[in-house]
């Protein structure tokens, strides 16, 4: 199985891995880790290396060039895929996902679509 791990601005990770939890139950090789408020980058890099070292491992980011998406990058081991934009349908749809394929360059592609398929005006679907 495809480990996941979500990294974000303070609590927002672990918030969205609790909130996955209670609707799909424990889930297996999945991790949150945040920036706290005041923490330096580098104690964030300390506490995430040993997870980024996991080859294969799909990571979600909450911003684009935020801090813990800035940290990741230099760390991720090959064959690995850091995505950005973390929201709550991509995380449930990684947990899926993760069900159905090893590969995850796959999952972080299905993770891209169903990402921008979560973002609506008003309800109404734009794809």
């Amino acid at each position: 199985m495809v480990t996941l791990i979500l990294i974000s601005h303070g609590g927002l990770a672990q918030s969205m891995l609790d909130t996955v939890e209670l609707l799909m139950g424990h889930q297996e090789d999945c991790y949150a880790l945040g920036l706290d408020p005041g923490e330096p980058a580098c104690a964030l890099a300390t506490r995430c290396r040993p997870l980024l070292r996991r080859s294969g491992a799909v990571v979600l980011t909450d911003l684009l060039l935020g801090s813990p998406t800035n940290v990741v990058f230099p760390l991720l081991a090959e064959g690995s895929q850091l995505v950005t934009g973390m929201n709550l349908g991509m995380v449930v749809e990684a947990l899926w996902a993760r069900k159905a394929s090893d590969d995850p360059r796959e999952i972080a592609i299905s993770l891209v679509r169903q990402g921008r398929a979560q973002i609506t005006l008003g309800g109404v679907p734009t794809l």
